[in-house]
């Protein structure tokens, strides 16, 4: 029990931590300004974030164009 809570602590601050960070970034704005649907997805999402601290984000786009892509990233 001891350490479970101790990892769901962790869990819990490091995920705190991940959303000011996209806040901070903007990342789902900046994406849909450009048209796109963003979805966060994985441990984040789930709210299981752990040692490897992904920012996951599936994004959708109607047509792929690495131009406006890297430029979305650029911001």
């Amino acid at each position: 029990m001891e350490y479970t809570c101790k990892y769901l602590e962790e869990s819990r601050r490091l995920t705190v931590e991940a959303n000011k960070i996209i806040r901070e970034l903007r990342i789902r704005e900046i994406w849909e300004e450009s048209g796109a649907e963003v979805n966060q997805v994985g441990s984040l999402r789930m709210g299981l974030l752990g040692k490897n601290r992904d920012m996951d984000f599936h994004v959708y786009t109607d047509i792929l164009n690495v131009e406006r892509s890297f430029s979305v990233v650029g911001k």
